[in-house]
């Protein structure tokens, strides 16, 4: 589904570089003005109405992983049209014709083990084993947060019952607040006591949580400083491999999506699914998190292009524009000269 989801992305990006108009609008309006724009606008209501089918078939999408705190897509459109308009302001990525894991498989077939038909068979039941579990794993965390955009609605609509109360003092600090102490509240009716007791149990976790934001869950000083290697801006763990150079470009959140362009280093503090598309134009990966088993790891692997995680300090450290040189076989970032006229990214 996340393949499928990039699909249909892509095509509502074609249906916009291939109108002027809705170019016009895509090109000036910032992401959180667009659908205001498009909708003060009759004449783009055939993408539109394609837009709104889209947020209803995939709009469960959540911006942070299984967490009903932040909106999905369908509560808050932005983030997609984000998406579609960092796409439609750049021709389609050419996808090859063959895919590649076709292309390795063959050559591994084409080995003298392969040959023995008992081996040949055994190797391509499991791949074919392989290549249904990550789809499925995929689809199945998909279907589970169907449910998400209504969760996110009803905790909201108690939050402002809450307000309301005097309990919290928004409808979002519902969040801080435990199930326990919500199967308490009798109804709408609240004590005085009550409500100055739920009040200050959210603010006491809100406080903490600011307190803590931006914080590593690990220590980093429990990790060995990492050797001197000439100029490495960031040394981290390999996540994909192979190397290449390019300008990088931070993006610190979904609001940011339109800014990466093809070529570019992507630069980030974590990914998830909501940041998939991305993969098809960055030339690389940096990650402030994660592992060589986390979503950016993987989708870079799947995109056949480096990366580099746990770099802890990656979007402090490297500035947008600035050229880089992205190892992922060693796991480093390491300054790169910057690019004559012309020419080309370096792999």
């Amino acid at each position: 589904l996340a393949l499928e989801i990039n699909q249909v992305l892509e095509a509502l990006a074609g249906r916009v570089r291939s109108n002027l108009a809705l170019a016009e609008v895509f090109a000036h309006e910032p992401a959180d003005k667009l659908l205001e724009a498009l909708e003060r606008q009759p004449e783009d209501s055939a993408f539109l109405e394609a837009f709104k089918a889209f947020l209803e078939k995939y709009g469960n999408r959540e911006t942070v992983i299984s967490t009903s705190r932040l909106p999905t897509w369908k509560d808050d459109p932005e983030t997609p049209l984000a998406v579609i308009k960092g796409l439609a302001a750049y021709p389609p990525q050419n996808l090859a014709v063959r895919p590649e894991w076709q292309t390795v498989r063959d050559e591994l077939l084409d080995r003298p083990l392969l040959r023995i038909p008992l081996l040949r068979s055994t190797f391509l039941k499991i791949l074919q084993q392989a290549r249904e579990l990550l789809p499925m794993r995929e689809d199945t965390h998909f279907y589970a947060t169907l449910m998400m955009p209504v969760f996110h609605r009803t905790l909201l609509e108690l939050g402002r019952r809450l307000t309301a109360a005097g309990a919290v003092e928004a409808p979002e600090d519902i969040y801080y607040l435990t199930l326990a102490e919500l199967e308490q509240v009798d109804g709408d009716h609240l004590s005085q006591d009550q409500a100055a007791e739920l009040q200050a149990a959210a603010a006491r976790r809100k406080a903490k949580r600011a307190d803590l934001e931006g914080r590593p869950l690990v220590d980093p000083r429990i990790f060995p400083p990492p050797s001197s290697e000439g100029d490495a801006l960031l040394h981290g763990m390999p996540g994909s491999p192979g190397r290449v150079e390019g300008p990088v470009r931070i993006v610190r959140d979904h609001s940011e999506f339109d800014r990466l362009a093809p070529g570019e280093v992507l630069v980030a503090p974590f990914t998830n699914p909501t940041w998939t598309p991305l993969f098809q134009r960055a030339a690389a990966v940096v990650v402030d998190t994660g592992s060589a088993a986390s979503h950016a790891a993987i989708v870079a692997r799947e995109y056949h292009i480096p990366a580099v995680m746990a770099t802890l300090t990656g979007t402090q450290t490297l500035q947008d524009g600035e050229w880089v040189q992205v190892d992922g076989d060693r796991g480093v970032v390491v300054r790169a000269s910057s690019p004559a006229p012309g020419r080309t990214l370096s792999a």
